[in-house]
């Protein structure tokens, strides 16, 4: 709310202003799970998104009686039944299909992309490509629209990820693995995938084998790729300005200590805004989970969590991270949940969104292989997800009510917006100027409590120790004022 007179000049006219504030109820989160993919299943990966029309589409992976498919389920009801659309299985030439990945551009054209073949001995994969359907119709029907560019090169595509964003215009990176050295290869295409150029290849170290590349489109006209290397145990990084056309040399992240299966990186990032972060995690391993942000040229990592498993994780348009990611405890299977409203700095302590009770001791994760985590347009979390249950790895979906415990008090037409994060114990203050203003925080009876000078952009102010109740942030920049209520908790 803005104010153009001085600041709170009489008690009575402080509870004027507060009396027309918003109040808050009390926050709590709540988590219910679902069935995808019923009891026989053998779910490995899996992927998933909302439409533009507003239903939700999983795809999954599923090695079922000796046969590699990808099904593609659609929920209309908000993830809590889902129908099976299509499944795609067996073809002539390459036996099935592995690793599906949704992406959805501008104006709703939804493309799947999986590589095709089946697991030889010796962890390789017979020569195949990764095939292209795409979707107008919110996933009902699927057309075979392209290939990705190796095709019938033999060279083996491995973990293939896509980015879709204005109409036409795709991102795809993927790695081959039968060729030696092995490689990540990233391309763009302008037709939807159909047909792909400016292949740029990044090569491993030694001539090991890679894993875990991640590609997506960031904030104007950059795109981002990453990947980690077996080999020297390294996270790697290249940003590019011209979406995707070129790339920078590669740059490295940070260390892992390997437990002799490949690390899985995720680029957290919005179109809309212009942070950026990467996510690395164990593949079916469990070792600590790491969010890595660039700040002046040197990248620092936030730990997440412990002795994690497979986690994804997303920005919304207001800069907020959220991450999923599973836990095991001897034969209980844990999804958490957790998020960052600092970019990344600090994370909120875990939130254990479901826990599934498995038939035997777990030694190898397979919850989140692809997973899923978004933001519907009714402000729910989504994670699709696989549970293991010991004997089955199976298709689940959880939603997420309460996402985020912060309250967020109405935007200014300046764009400055204040919220109370309990979980943190912090009040934050986004502001878009580049220009010092005074930050006041004060107690219902006018006290002030902080007051300091801040040089600009976006502040925190620290609430531990503050009893409960309503205290009121103002921004004054000269003689123009934005005031907020704040009710601690």
């Amino acid at each position: 709310m803005k104010s153009h007179s001085r600041l709170f000049p009489n008690l009575s006219k402080l509870f004027i202003l507060i009396s027309i504030f918003l109040s808050f109820s009390g926050f709590s989160q709540q988590a219910v799970t679902y069935t995808v993919y019923g009891d026989s299943s053998n779910v490995y990966e899996i992927s998933g998104l909302e439409t533009q029309n507003g239903h939700l589409l999983t795809a999954i992976y599923d090695f079922l009686n000796g046969v590699d498919i990808v099904v593609v389920f659609r929920s209309d009801n908000g993830g809590m039944t889902w129908d099976s659309i299509t499944t795609f299985g067996i073809d002539s030439a390459y036996h099935g299909y592995i690793d599906p990945y949704l992406t959805m551009d501008s104006v709703g054209t939804i493309s799947l992309i999986a590589m095709r073949g089946v697991l030889q001995p010796g962890i390789l994969y017979n020569g195949h490509n990764c095939w292209i359907q795409q979707s107008t119709d919110d996933g009902l029907t699927w057309n075979l629209h392209g290939f990705s560019p190796n095709i019938g090169s033999g060279s083996g595509t491995d973990f293939p990820r896509t980015s879709a964003w204005s109409v036409d215009q795709m991102l795809l990176t993927y790695q081959e693995i039968i060729n030696s050295p092995p490689v990540i290869v990233a391309c763009t295409s302008s037709d939807g995938g159909i047909s792909w150029s400016n292949l740029i290849s990044f090569p491993s170290v030694n001539g090991h084998w890679i894993g875990g590349s991640s590609i997506k489109k960031g904030f104007g006209s950059k795109a981002y790729v990453t990947y980690s290397d077996l080999n020297d145990k390294q996270l790697y990084f290249s940003e590019s300005y011209n979406n995707g056309i070129t790339w920078s040399l590669m740059d490295t992240i940070g260390h892992y200590n390997s437990l002799g299966y490949f690390y899985l990186t995720s680029i957290i990032t919005n179109q809309n805004i212009s942070g950026y972060g990467v996510l690395s995690h164990a593949a079916h391993h469990f070792e600590n989970l790491y969010y890595y942000q660039k700040n002046s040229g040197t990248w620092s990592k936030t730990l997440i969590d412990s002795i994690s498993g497979y986690a994804e994780g997303f920005m919304d348009s207001s800069g907020i991270i959220y991450v999923a990611y599973c836990k095991i405890g001897n034969q209980m299977v844990y999804l958490n949940y957790c998020y960052s409203i600092d970019g990344g700095i600090t994370f909120t302590p875990p939130f254990t969104a479901d826990s599934i009770q498995a038939s035997v001791p777990i030694t190898m994760s397979m919850i989140g292989d692809y997973s899923a985590i978004y933001k519907t347009s009714d402000g729910k979390i989504h994670i699709s997800w696989v549970a293991n249950y010991g004997d089955k790895v199976r298709a689940k979906h959880t939603i997420i009510s309460n996402p985020v415990s912060i309250k967020e008090l109405p935007i200014s037409s300046d764009g400055i917006n204040v919220s109370y994060h309990p979980s943190l114990q912090q009040i934050l203050v986004k502001h878009p100027s580049s220009l010092q203003y005074s930050l006041i925080l004060m107690d219902i009876s006018g006290k002030v409590i902080k007051k300091r000078t801040a040089e600009s952009g976006n502040q925190v102010i620290n609430t531990n120790g503050l009893t409960s109740g309503i205290y009121i942030v103002t921004i004054r920049e000269g003689n123009v004022e934005t005031s907020a209520k704040v009710n601690i908790y």
